[in-house]
């Protein structure tokens, strides 16, 4: 079952520590979303800063009670990213290029699957 953080309730955390180029230096950001008798969904994300308007950022989705078991459905992602246009501390336009790897359940057999991820993601 997949998450969509529209439809079920979460907490978000938003942290930042140190400076680097007048932006922080460590991001993280956090999501626990639950829903009232289906499973928890946890995800984190950390992004450093690098010179030229570039970033480092790592991330991870889990399910807390399905670890380790065979149904366990937890994504890592690595992405460098790059600012093209940024309001304040957060970035209204950025482009990224990384991998990221998990279980793909959208198919009738569960199987594991590794990507490369291009994109372009803008504030609406």
């Amino acid at each position: 079952m997949r998450h969509s953080f529209k439809l079920t309730p979460y907490l978000y955390v938003l942290a930042h520590a140190g400076h680097f180029n007048g932006q922080p230096l460590i991001t993280f950001e956090g999501r626990a979303a639950y829903t009232l008798l289906g499973s928890a969904r946890l995800e984190g994300r950390i992004t450093l800063p690098l010179p030229g308007k570039f970033r480092i950022a790592g991330g991870v989705s889990v399910d807390p009670m399905r670890i380790g078991s065979d149904r366990d459905a937890t994504q890592v992602a690595v992405t460098l990213e790059r600012v093209i246009r940024a309001r304040g501390s957060s970035p209204d336009a950025l482009f990224y290029v990384g991998f990221r790897s998990g279980l793909d359940r959208s198919q009738a057999a569960p199987r594991h699957e590794s990507l490369m991820v291009v994109g372009l993601s803008k504030r609406w």
